[in-house]
């Protein structure tokens, strides 16, 4: 379950054609994304995609699995 008073580590990686993240708290992951590249994003720096990976992951994740309690209580912000 996703705990909205524990600590959030991100985990991401990227490719020349994709790229993937990962929300872990206590060692268990509790959201992830992921997006295939565009041409043109697969041309970015590697700097770049590693960014893009965040900003997906951020932008666009919502944690796997909430109770009902927390859900009232949580707000999930990029």
């Amino acid at each position: 379950m996703y705990d909205c008073n524990a600590e959030v580590t991100l985990q991401c990686d990227a490719s020349k054609r994709g790229l993937g993240a990962f929300l872990i708290q206590n060692g268990q992951p509790v959201a992830f994304a992921s997006k295939t590249l565009s041409p043109m994003e697969g041309r970015y720096a590697p700097v770049e995609k590693v960014c893009l990976a965040i900003h997906v992951c951020l932008s666009e994740v919502q944690p796997i699995h909430i109770s009902r309690q927390e859900k009232d209580n949580c707000t999930i912000r990029p």
